[in-house]
């Protein structure tokens, strides 16, 4: 039994993230954001902001939200269709 085998889906900021998630045993079920909302190689990722200023905390919050709400209209459309992964 895994941590993850109640979920659906799982979204990792990062593929480093979602090799972790996979070696806990959420294989099938990971994906990263970027990645699930369309984008490819490193603009996939979200970079970790520790350490940057006030700016690249907001550059990162932008940034993440505006992935979240694709992979919200992806989840919410295929929902709707009926074929979810």
């Amino acid at each position: 039994m895994s941590w993850f085998d109640g979920a659906d889906l799982i979204l990792t900021m990062a593929r480093h993230h979602r090799a972790r998630v996979d070696e806990l045993g959420g294989e099938g079920h990971v994906s990263v954001l970027g990645e699930y909302a369309g984008r490819e190689g490193d603009d996939a990722e979200v970079s970790d902001p520790f350490g940057g200023d006030l700016d690249v905390y907001r550059d990162t919050c932008g940034r993440a939200q505006a992935l979240l709400q694709t992979a919200v209209d992806r989840i919410v459309k295929e929902f709707a269709s009926g074929s979810q992964r």
